[in-house]
């Protein structure tokens, strides 16, 4: 037997994690094929864009508190609690503010101002149980745990009439992924009417206030304007002598396409811009005023007005 051919019968000899170890290819060296990866869905339409319920300053802590959690019964419970906590902490803190202000209730109702506590509470906890599901919306099939998962969230949303129950069976992935579909667009429709919206906005301002329709006439003269999407601008009017209400527009060339008035800031007030219009996705538009008092405005994917709030 040559040298080479005796080199090569005792490498064939060697075990093959010893062959691996030389670095070369070996016939009987081949590594499993990797799993194929769990399926995926393809839904018709996007998960909702939950970025202006993100951008509160109190989402965070107890979204990331629900997340290492996990979707349990218990961590709905605990995150009950937190935000009970937070609610009476808002009502105490706006209370106080209109006392030391001097103010009482002040005139008109803002949106969702007859919610019971247990509603406004629940409505909270929607965007975020919402996201915790979007893992499941983007694998076709569930294991135990997500299913586990999807149960806890089923019986969450149908926990109220203003809800929708999914039913989700194991095993039956495409009706569950239909289910799915039809919670998404339950979120949708609340999402899109402005009580509900508002009552899911985890906020310590005074509000939210609709804005009220309004008419410009000449002596109210623009303070400022800003650019918008679509070429249009937002344009605040205001007569000057802090007899009349600020009034907001909306403009399209020389067109006026709807005007608003703030009645919730003084008169008297120098009211400003306070930055560009920031897109929230699908929900639309966030804009910041400053009156002395900072307000946040909200407006829909078309541009049309829902309601402000003001901040202590």
């Amino acid at each position: 037997m040559s040298g080479r051919a005796g080199l090569v019968a005792l490498l064939l000899a060697l075990p093959v994690a010893a062959r691996a170890q030389d670095g070369l290819p070996h016939p009987g060296n081949k590594q499993p094929p990797p799993p194929p990866p769990p399926p995926t869905t393809a839904h018709a339409v996007a998960f909702p864009a939950l970025e202006v319920f993100q951008r509160s300053r109190f989402w965070k802590p107890p979204r990331e508190r629900l997340r290492r959690a996990g979707l349990t019964e218990d961590a709905l419970t605990a995150l009950d609690q937190e935000l009970t906590v937070l609610l009476m902490t808002h009502e105490l803190t706006i209370k106080a503010e209109r006392e030391a202000a001097g103010d009482g209730r002040p005139e008109g109702e803002p949106l969702g101002e007859k919610a019971s506590e247990d509603l406004r509470l629940w409505m909270w906890q929607v965007p975020m149980v919402l996201d915790e599901l979007r893992p499941l919306w983007d694998t076709l099939e569930w294991d135990a745990a997500q299913h586990r998962q999807a149960l806890v969230a089923a019986r969450f949303f149908g926990r109220r009439d203003e809800g929708r129950k999914p039913r989700f069976v194991e095993g039956k992935h495409a009706e569950n992924q239909a289910q799915l579909e039809q919670l998404v667009a339950w979120f949708r429709v609340q999402a899109g009417q402005p009580e509900s919206f508002a009552l899911m906005l985890i906020s310590d301002e005074d509000g939210p206030w609709p804005l009220d329709d309004a008419k410009a006439a000449s002596k109210e003269a623009e303070t400022a304007t800003l650019d918008f999407e679509g070429g249009r601008r937002l344009v605040l009017r205001h007569d000057g002598k802090g007899a009349g209400p600020w009034m907001l527009q909306l403009v399209e060339g020389k067109k006026a396409l709807w005007t608003k008035a703030l009645s919730r800031v003084p008169g008297d007030a120098e009211l400003r811009f306070a930055g560009e219009p920031q897109a929230v996705g699908e929900r639309g538009w966030v804009l910041s005023l400053d009156s002395g008092k900072a307000h946040t405005l909200y407006l829909d994917a078309k541009g049309q007005p829902l309601f402000y709030c003001t901040a202590w």
